[in-house]
């Protein structure tokens, strides 16, 4: 019902993502597989407009634990290192 995965930015110098995967018919919580400030980019729970969000603007995911709505995607990133 569940499925997530991280993948690393560093060899081509940009910023990691982490993509959480939600089938379930209820919400999900989801351990973040990697340290880093994340920022949550995609969340397809939100209405249209308000789904995809940029970089500079997308909210901080505080913790290492977020709650994934029902049948919804979630994609954070990580700033590319300096």
């Amino acid at each position: 019902h569940s499925l997530a995965w991280c993948l690393s930015g560093q060899r081509y110098a940009e910023g990691d993502l982490s993509v959480m995967v939600n089938s379930y018919v209820d919400p999900l919580s989801f351990h973040i597989q990697a340290p880093g400030e994340w920022r949550r980019i995609v969340d397809t729970s939100r209405g249209p407009g308000a789904d995809v969000i940029a970089v500079p603007t997308a909210p901080a995911v505080i913790g290492d634990t977020i709650t994934i709505a029902p049948h919804s995607i979630v994609v954070l990133t990580t700033e590319a290192p300096a």
